[in-house]
């Protein structure tokens, strides 16, 4: 998953478990996490409790093998769930929405019309 993930031209960050994902978020939170539900230690669902009661905290995609479909939420935490083996056309739409999503619309006179006098 990290090499696909560096050939799209992130840069993403691993950890070994939830704890260890937990601790990176802490130090720097990234747009986007993906998340495997069956983690050592804390498991993916509680990893994504924990990043939910955070201020701003980042948009989930949870992966696991228990999933039999996709399940895409547009307006929630977590964005979507899915399946292994991972669609990864599905997976790279997601996470450039999440990021669109994460821009927010652009501020006045940023593209978009003019300014009015």
């Amino acid at each position: 998953m990290r090499r696909i993930l560096r050939v799209w031209g992130y840069d993403p960050r691993v950890a070994a478990g939830g704890q260890e994902a937990l601790e990176l978020c802490e130090v720097q939170m990234p747009v986007v996490v993906l998340i495997d539900v069956m983690m050592p230690g804390m498991d993916g669902w509680q990893l994504s409790k924990k990043l939910i009661r955070l201020p701003e905290p980042p948009v989930m995609i949870l992966i696991s093998g228990s999933f039999k479909t996709e399940d895409v939420h547009p307006d929630a935490a977590v964005l979507a769930t899915l399946p292994k083996p991972v669609n990864t056309e599905l997976l790279h739409e997601l996470i450039e929405r999440a990021i669109s999503r994460s821009e927010g619309p652009p501020a006045p006179n940023e593209g978009g019309s003019p300014a009015s006098p």
